[in-house]
């Protein structure tokens, strides 16, 4: 059986990589006794490959990565029973759950077109350009000033409610979601809490979400905008951690600066989206 046809469980571990090169150990024998999507091998130690010691609750996040554990949690009185640990995972948007099938010059082309008909090269610089600026001042209304700077642009009696609509439709219409990750979101969502965390406004991000019925799966949202901060500031998975109470903490993104490096620094367990080579959903999807 070939490594691009076999058993998804058995290729897991070239799927989720940390950035040093070191992978997160999902090998199918360990798969059994995990819970979630993965991110800890739990009953075993990562140092010793040992089982830890009975009552002290310890699992295998990586290396220099702080786990918050309640004040219950660590008594460990006799007889006291734990409740269950609660994770909250949160996923990146764009490069992550939704796949870009154009470039982005392509899609807003493709947005103005519909409303104003052939568009002029210099309208879709004049877009990106206020949106670029706009998000960097952590503006949450970035798509309507650019939507404003292009109808101010043209001569045409334009409606900037109608063109950002139709630049949110040319996005969805080239985003794409594999079946496998839906599989993957909804054995998550029955016993984690899931959740976004993006640089993009809630409305352009929520938008995507629902055109491809992923909506359901998420219990937050957390935006740049609305954080105050963006990634790779650390600051964001703060903010992210003080919206949802839990005792761990997992993002998931293909950013190696700001899915990656930045939630280490802020005691997330990073998992790392890979788009090439076998299949993460799938991946994700046999584990859980």
């Amino acid at each position: 059986m070939s490594p691009q046809t076999g058993d998804p469980r058995r290729r897991a571990e070239a799927v989720v990589r940390e950035p040093a090169g070191r992978l997160l150990q999902l090998r199918p024998e360990e798969t059994a006794g995990l819970r979630g999507c993965g991110h800890l091998r739990r009953g075993q130690s990562e140092r010793t490959g040992r089982p830890p010691r009975p009552g002290t609750g310890r699992g295998t996040v990586g290396r220099g990565v702080h786990r918050p554990r309640r004040a219950a949690d660590r008594r460990g009185a006799a007889g006291r029973h734990r409740r269950p640990m609660t994770s909250a995972i949160f996923f990146a948007v764009d490069g992550t759950l939704c796949s870009h099938t154009a470039d982005r010059e392509t899609v807003v082309e493709r947005g103005l077109e519909s409303v104003l008909g052939p568009a002029d090269p210099e309208l879709v610089e004049i877009y990106l350009d206020t949106l670029d600026e706009r998000r960097t001042a952590l503006d949450p209304e970035a798509e309507w000033a650019g939507a404003d700077a292009v109808a101010a642009a043209t001569d045409a009696d334009v409606d900037p409610e109608e063109l950002v609509d139709a630049l949110r439709e040319a996005e969805i219409e080239t985003t794409t979601v594999p079946e496998a990750a839906r599989s993957a979101l909804s054995a998550l969502a029955e016993t984690d809490h899931l959740g976004i965390l993006t640089n993009g406004s809630r409305g352009r991000q929520a938008a995507k979400l629902a055109a491809h019925d992923l909506a359901d799966y998420f219990e937050t949202i957390v935006t740049a905008p609305e954080a105050g901060v963006a990634k790779p500031d650390p600051e964001i998975y703060e903010y992210a951690r003080e919206q949802v109470d839990a005792d761990e903490y997992v993002m998931v993104g293909d950013d190696y600066e700001g899915d990656v490096v930045a939630p280490r620094e802020a005691g997330f367990v990073p998992v790392r989206y890979e788009d090439e080579g076998p299949s993460f959903w799938r991946a994700l999807d046999a584990i859980v």
